[in-house]
């Protein structure tokens, strides 16, 4: 009987949601999908879903995302610096040194305010919650990074690659500077690999 009733089960379940696909999503399932997908619906965006299918819904904030790799907040002025030279740095005082420090971390809450900004002003926030899913994923430190622009570029690197091919965002990761210096790269010889 379990054999007879299971295959009618599974093909309930089938046509069930096939069914629901052709349906409206609604507000409701709008507000949850925008909620899954992204960090704060508003009120336009979920009445821009509601009227669609399920799956033109989807649909929608894939292609959404797909073309939105680049962010559109203005990002802070320094995220081109170059870093000081070890000789130089060497050859700063203590005080200039602490300077350089307290520089950074201001840099470093620049860069938070400048991304949650983004999160917040995105016209992709698909593309935005898979960024953080990456950065979460492939962890850097600022404490160990220790140079604020290395960590927007890797931002910038994982938001381009986000919803792209998984091969291409981990050769990326494996040769961006930020990941570098957090995986102690440069103590890594052929001989002995740092693993």
């Amino acid at each position: 009987m379990l054999k007879t009733i299971f295959p009618a089960i599974v093909a309930l379940g089938f046509a069930t949601g096939a069914l629901a696909q052709n349906f409206e999503i609604g507000s409701d399932g709008a507000r949850h999908l925008l909620g899954r997908s992204g960090f704060a619906a508003s009120q336009s965006d979920i009445r821009a879903l509601a009227t669609l299918s399920r799956a033109e819904a989807a649909d929608r904030l894939i292609k959404s995302a797909a073309t939105s790799t680049i962010a559109i907040t203005t990002p802070p002025a320094w995220v081109n610096d170059r870093p000081i030279a070890p000789a130089k740095l060497q050859a700063m005082s203590q005080e200039e040194r602490q300077a350089e420090q307290r520089r950074n971390v201001e840099h470093a809450f620049e860069l938070r305010e400048w991304w949650f900004r983004e999160m917040l002003t995105t016209p992709s926030p698909l593309a935005e919650k898979m960024t953080l899913f990456w950065h979460n994923h492939f962890a850097t430190s600022q404490q160990k990074v220790r140079f604020t622009p290395l960590m927007y570029h890797q931002n910038v690197t994982l938001r381009r690659n986000a919803l792209g091919n998984f091969g291409t965002l981990l050769r990326e990761m494996a040769r961006d500077p930020a990941m570098l210096i957090y995986l102690d790269g440069a103590n890594s010889r052929k001989e002995q690999p740092n693993e």
